[in-house]
């Protein structure tokens, strides 16, 4: 196994840990919803248009809040268009890392 990889293996395991008592700690307080209040499509659809919100908003801070509440239903063709330009920034900075290490 590679030395930076062992290395790395016991913070990987504390933040798995932690990750575990959150979502518990999550659950007991009931801000943990079921799958049938959201199903996985929805979360999953809600998940990537996220990433682009959150990045919009990186380089415009607008409309900022502490909470956001779950939208429920987005329209297909944001989820689509999040997905493609997620993809299109992932194929760009992995031909970036390879040309310019």
């Amino acid at each position: 196994m590679y030395p930076l990889v062992r290395e790395k293996i016991p913070l990987f395991c504390l933040a798995a840990l932690s990750s575990i008592v959150t979502y518990v700690a999550q659950q007991q307080s009931g801000a943990v919803s079921t799958l049938e209040v959201y199903s996985l499509s929805v979360r999953v659809a809600n998940a990537f248009l996220s990433y682009v919100i959150y990045m919009g908003k990186m380089i415009w801070p607008s409309h900022l809040a502490v909470l956001y509440p779950h939208p429920g239903m987005w329209p297909q063709w944001k989820v689509i268009a999040s997905v493609s330009l997620l993809a299109a920034l992932t194929w760009i900075v992995i031909r970036a890392a390879r040309r310019l290490p």
